[in-house]
């Protein structure tokens, strides 16, 4: 992650994301990459011309997916802090952003939002324990306003969602 935004400026530089549909993907891990794998070779069969951004925090989904083929740049996400997410949106310009299940970064959410770039949360499972459900939880369960859809693995994941006054929430499975 050092020098992030001078790495990632010669590399968007290189990819002439000027006035190009580039759609972000996050995802934290291996695993969570494997769940969005399929959205992404989707939208690589069905549009070609569109730049896909593909982010990770860990490194075993970074050194294991970095020369992954329907990618067009692969790199670590910054860490969420209002400048970077910003700065890293500034960069990659993207009309559409997906993170994968568990992904949950404020700043960058926040950013998303405020610059009307829309943000999917693909493949994500709620359950009843996690903090957003909480009582004091309440910021937590707010933040989701950010999220302009969610895709949900089951049923019990969207009720939850629902009976928080969350109501862009689809299942479309695992």
């Amino acid at each position: 992650r050092e020098k992030w935004r001078e790495k990632l400026k010669a590399d968007v530089d290189e990819l002439d994301l000027t006035n190009k549909k580039t759609i972000w993907f996050h995802c934290a891990s291996l695993g969570e990459f494997e769940q969005g794998r399929p959205l992404i070779e989707r939208v690589r069969e069905e549009s070609a011309d569109t730049k896909i951004v593909l982010t990770f925090f860990s490194a075993s989904g970074y050194e294991n997916k970095k020369n992954y083929p329907h990618a067009d740049l692969i790199l670590y996400l910054p860490l969420d802090t209002p400048k970077n997410a910003r700065d890293f949106l500034d960069l990659v310009k993207p009309k559409v952003a997906v993170f994968v299940k568990y992904e949950f970064w404020y700043h960058f959410m926040k950013a998303l939002n405020d610059k009307n770039i829309p943000l999917i949360l693909a493949s994500a499972i709620f359950r009843d324990e996690q903090l957003f459900f909480k009582n004091y939880g309440k910021w937590y369960l707010k933040s989701l306003q950010l999220v302009d859809q969610f895709y949900v693995q089951s049923e019990k994941s969207k009720d939850l969602l629902t009976s928080h006054g969350v109501e862009n929430v689809e299942v479309s499975g695992d």
